[in-house]
Formats: structure tokens, C-alpha cells, sequence
């Protein structure tokens, strides 16, 4: 459940939240979780980041949010992590309010939005 679940910095272990479909967990979680499997990074999703993206627990767990004006109820941005040969990362950032008319293209899926930001970033080492 760690890619589904919330992370939150203020807590250690698993709780239950009380509006949220899954588990919350603290950062000795994904530092465990980390340390077991040799990782130096849990990417994932399934939350709305209002820069597009969001580090939590120190920095061992990315939250990527690649749809811009999610549902048109939020006013967050859309993130995209590329990741080079040598592993090398780089958030690319795309804020509808400073594009009207690039925003406008995200009024689809979370497929198309993928689709749409790669590329407008002309990248197609996208991860």
C-alpha cells in the first residue's frame, strides 16, 4: 500500500486517516522501506501537489501530479520528473495560470496530460 497510501511528515508508522480511502505513513516507513530495497527515492502519485510535485520525509519520498487544474477544482500545477542515463533528475513544471492557452489542453485524462507535457517539454526521455 505504499504508492497508494498519504505520506505525512507529523506521524511514524501506518494510521488510519479519517476522510482518505487508504493508510497515512510517517518516514520511518519509507526510510525502512528504502533502506530493505536499496532505493534513494519513492516516486509517486495519486495526489494533488500544488506545485506540480511535493518532497516529503526528507526528501525519500516525490510526489508527481501531472495533471494541471485537476478537475477544474483546483488551481495546482502539473509536474513531470525526467530521468537521464546516468539517473540524473529533472522536474519540469507546467502552471496553467502562466498559459491559458496551454492549460486548455488539460481538460482530458491523466493519459492525455502525460501525453500533452512531454511533449510541450520536446523531452522523450520522460519517466
Amino acid at each position: 500500500d505504499l504508492l497508494w497510501a498519504d505520506p505525512d511528515d507529523s506521524i511514524d508508522g501506518w494510521h488510519e486517516p479519517g476522510k482518505a480511502v487508504s493508510y497515512v505513513f510517517g518516514p520511518d516507513i519509507s526510510r525502512g522501506f528504502c533502506q530493505a530495497n536499496d532505493f534513494s527515492l519513492v516516486v509517486r502519485s495519486h495526489q494533488v501537489a500544488e506545485r506540480g510535485f511535493e518532497y516529503l520525509h526528507g526528501s525519500s519520498v516525490l510526489t508527481i501530479f501531472s495533471a494541471p487544474k485537476y478537475c477544474g477544482e483546483f488551481d495546482n500545477a502539473g509536474g513531470v520528473l525526467f530521468v537521464d542515463e546516468s539517473e540524473q533528475r529533472h522536474l519540469e513544471v507546467f502552471n496553467p495560470k502562466d498559459s491559458p492557452e496551454f492549460s486548455k489542453e488539460f481538460s482530458f485524462s491523466f493519459s492525455y496530460c502525460s501525453l500533452a507535457l512531454t511533449k510541450a517539454a520536446g523531452r522523450r526521455d520522460a519517466v
